[in-house]
C-alpha cells in the first residue's frame, strides 16, 4: 500500500493493518476533513504532511507522535496506559 521509500507512510499503513482499519476509518477517527486524506499520504508520502495532521493520526491510532514521524522510540504506550481498546 505505502511507497517503500516513505517511512511515515509505511508506519501509517502498519498501524492500519494492526487495527484492521481502512484509510477512511483512520481519517474519520483522526477527525480529518476528507476520508481520502490518509490515502493521499499513503500514495504520496508523509514528509509534506503537517505535524498537526500527523499528531491527529498518531492519537487516533494510539501510537506516539515521535514513533509515527521518526520511527524512533516505542510505537505505543507499552504498559497499556490509555491506548485504544477494541472499539
Amino acid at each position: 500500500m505505502a511507497d517503500a521509500a516513505d517511512p511515515i507512510a509505511e508506519r501509517i499503513a502498519l498501524v492500519m493493518e494492526l487495527r484492521g482499519w481502512t484509510a477512511a476509518e483512520l481519517a474519520r477517527r483522526a477527525g480529518l476533513q476528507t476520508p481520502t486524506h490518509i490515502s493521499t499520504i499513503l500514495k504520496r508520502g508523509g514528509e509534506r504532511t503537517s505535524g498537526t495532521v500527523l499528531s491527529k493520526i498518531a492519537a487516533a491510532a494510539g501510537v506516539r507522535d515521535r514513533w509515527l514521524i521518526t520511527g524512533e522510540g516505542r510505537r505505543g504506550g507499552g504498559g497499556g496506559g490509555g491506548g485504544r481498546g477494541g472499539g
